[in-house]
Formats: C-alpha cells, structure tokens, sequence
C-alpha cells in the first residue's frame, strides 16, 4: 500500500471513529449529560462542570505519563471546613467512560495522584 493510500485510509478510519463517538454521545445524552474532562500538566480541564441531576456519562482522559486513579467524591459543607461525604471509586485508566447517578449536591473529580488538582462538579438541584 502507498504513503498516500495508507493516510486516506487512516483519516478515513480516524472519521468513523469521531462519528461513532459522536453517535455514541448523542444516545447518552439523551440519557443523560455527558461531561469530557481532560488531565493536563495544568490540572483538570475544564476545572469545574454543572449539570442536571440523573445520569451522567464521564468522560475521562488522562495526558500525563503513568496509570490514573480517577476518584468521584460526593462533598458535604459544614460552617468552616469541606468533609468528604462519600468516595466513588471510577475506574484506573488513562482514558475511561462511567455512567454515575447523581443527586444535587457537589462531587470532586480527581486523580488521587495529584489531590491539589480537582474538576468540582456541581449537580443543580
């Protein structure tokens, strides 16, 4: 196979690809929101999500080197200080989906290797 029949090819496959992610996130939106968050040298991108109560797809990709260890934990505020309420082990992966039901409050999504970097998601009541 040719240089230039070898990349139509790959861009043609990398196209299904989107498509079907595309069509993938259609379907679970209508079940749900679908929130992409990306880990950078930087921290989480976006820092901070919100979303309706009910399902939510997490969509989850780690840009550092090493094995992730994404965690989803429901906070609680009292007067001063932020308790942690529940932990929800996702999944370790560098990239990962995970359907969660969620109920208003706000949840921390973080990578339990660096816990100065957080995504606060909010869930509106």
């Amino acid at each position: 196979m040719t240089q230039k029949k070898l990349l139509i090819a790959m861009i043609l496959v990398g196209m299904s690809v989107t498509l079907i992610a595309q069509q993938l996130d259609s379907v679970a939106a209508q079940k749900g929101a679908v929130v992409r968050v990306v880990l950078t040298e930087q921290g989480f991108e976006p820092r901070q999500v919100t979303v309706k109560p009910g399902i939510v797809e997490f969509v989850v990709r780690s840009r550092l080197v090493g094995m992730a260890n994404f965690e989803l934990v429901e906070t609680g505020r009292s007067e001063s200080k932020l308790s942690m309420d529940r932990a929800t082990t996702i999944k370790t992966a560098m990239s990962l989906k995970n359907r969660s039901v969620l109920s208003p409050g706000v949840y921390e999504l973080q990578d339990l290797r660096f816990p100065e970097w957080k995504c606060i998601v909010n869930v509106q009541p």
